[in-house]
């Protein structure tokens, strides 16, 4: 069923008289590891919707004289949602996402394009950008990348040579200047919820929808960053503030009786508005065998039976928790590409690709066709690295106290497009999706394989929910 124009995110062909109204709502309930929010019940939701919050670090960690550490740099703020959410009064799960903060190791890496257009520099405190060494300013870095930055030590001396780098101070979580000032981000609900992407909710037509978000607690998983001159490389500690807490949206009233009509009429001709969307679950493999070996591989299912595929993303983190699967900048949020790891799918009883091999450029190419409208923002060598040494393309300066080496080949995401050539979903059948995982060493300088692994398998499936016309709201499991 086709829904009406001005649910969908396009242009429309006729123009509409509209009242923007922007609401800024507190949440219902907040605690350290969960908030509430009631979404307003008015108009048509834009897709624009935000939710604001602030986190203020463990300053006996990160002192104030630091700034007070940072988001991980590849995902920013989202480092601190650990789940997101979409229900509604009546119980309905419109969408639970979990693993959030982990699945945004793939999806930051493409906010270059359109998928991720909306997000504007700093807005989730994030500083995920790179470019090459000035031959003039910075001779001993000529031809290597590095993070972009402004040239002082984490402790703010100068150093114009190129050595050493740090994060502006507008990323700071406990601001600069005396005293200092507590910074706030936001993150979009098309990030929480990526149907929001394509799709406006006609909220005034639903029943109550609520928004829960999940804070990251768990101490082996950190969401702040403080600089190399503080003790401990990474640390967790830290509050949410209640008072910064909002949820923003905007909601649309046509005041063109014809649109809301239309709308009404779509709920009275087929029996409610359909949505289709894609929603995904997750699986998590603790790779254990610390056995000697040339080669790591293994088999393991992943379930999703009978369900309509879109695709598949993957991000391995080495050793399975506490402090040795930390990364000095990254945190737990990146993807270990210093292996050549290899992922064979077998669907409907054959396998997705002729053989179980594929060179990291492949990878890249498959990662890329996953989100076909926007390219994937990774440099070569922060992608994927067969060597450990300075001329992999890599500076060796510094950036926040830690030697800019140890990014190399750490944000390394898979992915696997299971939609045809015309963007249908691959429908699998009664077998569940069986993986085929292997990892070679090639080069002495890579991790040893008897090092364990902990890897996220995200798998996208079509889902759908519809609005009946007394405002219920009922979920399919299945489109």
């Amino acid at each position: 069923m086709e829904l009406p124009d001005v649910l969908k995110i396009q242009d429309n062909s006729r123009p509409y008289d509209r009242v923007l109204y922007t609401h800024r709502t507190p949440p219902v309930s907040f605690s350290q590891s969960q908030v509430r929010f009631e979404i307003p019940k008015a108009g048509i939701m834009s897709s624009t919707a935000m939710v604001e919050f602030s986190f203020t670090p463990d300053l006996s960690v990160a002192t104030s004289a630091t700034g007070g550490g940072t988001f991980p740099l590849s995902i920013g703020s989202s480092a601190c949602i650990r789940r997101a959410v979409l229900s509604t009064l009546s119980g309905r799960v419109i969408m639970d996402n979990r693993d959030f903060n982990k699945k945004q190791v793939c999806e930051k890496s493409f906010r270059d394009g359109n998928y991720n257009h909306f997000v504007a520099p700093y807005l989730d405190m994030s500083w995920f950008s790179y470019r090459y060494a000035d031959p003039i300013l910075e001779p001993d870095f000529v031809g290597t990348l590095r993070n972009s930055g402004v040239p002082k030590t984490p402790l703010g001396v100068d150093a114009v040579d190129g050595s050493s780098w740090s994060v502006p101070d507008i990323v700071k979580l406990a601001g600069v200047g005396s005293p200092s000032k507590q910074q706030s981000t936001r993150i979009s609900l098309r990030e929480l919820f990526p149907f929001l992407y394509n799709l406006q909710l006609p909220v005034i037509f639903m029943e109550q929808l609520y928004l829960d978000i999940y804070w990251e607690t768990d101490t082996q998983n950190q969401v702040f960053c403080p600089c190399a001159d503080i003790a401990g490389d990474y640390a967790g500690g830290g509050v949410f503030n209640s008072v910064d807490c909002f949820l923003l949206t905007d909601n649309i009233v046509y005041t063109d009786p014809s649109v809301m009509d239309a709308i009404v009429m779509k709920q009275e001709t087929s029996g409610g508005l359909t949505f289709p969307f894609t929603d995904y679950a997750v699986q998590v493999i603790s790779n254990t065998d610390t056995s000697t070996r040339t080669i790591d591989e293994m088999e393991r299912e992943l379930g999703a039976s009978n369900y309509k595929l879109t695709d598949i993303k993957n991000i391995e983190l080495y050793n399975l928790g506490g402090d040795t699967s930390k990364h000095a900048l990254f945190g737990k949020y990146y993807s270990d590409g210093t292996n050549s790891r290899h992922l064979q799918l077998v669907l409907n009883d054959s396998n997705f690709y002729p053989d179980n091999k594929a060179t990291q450029m492949e990878n890249f190419t498959r990662i890329s066709e996953v989100y076909s409208h926007t390219s994937p923002f990774i440099p070569r060598p922060i992608y994927a690295l067969s060597s450990s040494t300075a001329i992999s393309g890599v500076s060796t300066a510094l950036f926040n106290g830690f030697a800019m080496i140890v990014q190399a080949g750490k944000m390394n995401p898979l992915g696997i497009q299971l939609k045809d050539d015309v963007g249908r979903p691959f429908q699998n059948g009664n077998a569940p999706i069986r993986l085929y995982y292997e990892k070679d060493k090639t080069t002495s300088e890579q991790e040893d394989l008897t090092q364990p692994s902990l890897q996220y398998y995200f798998v996208g499936f079509m889902r759908e929910f519809a609005v009946m016309k007394t405002g219920k709201v009922v979920v399919s499991e299945r489109a």
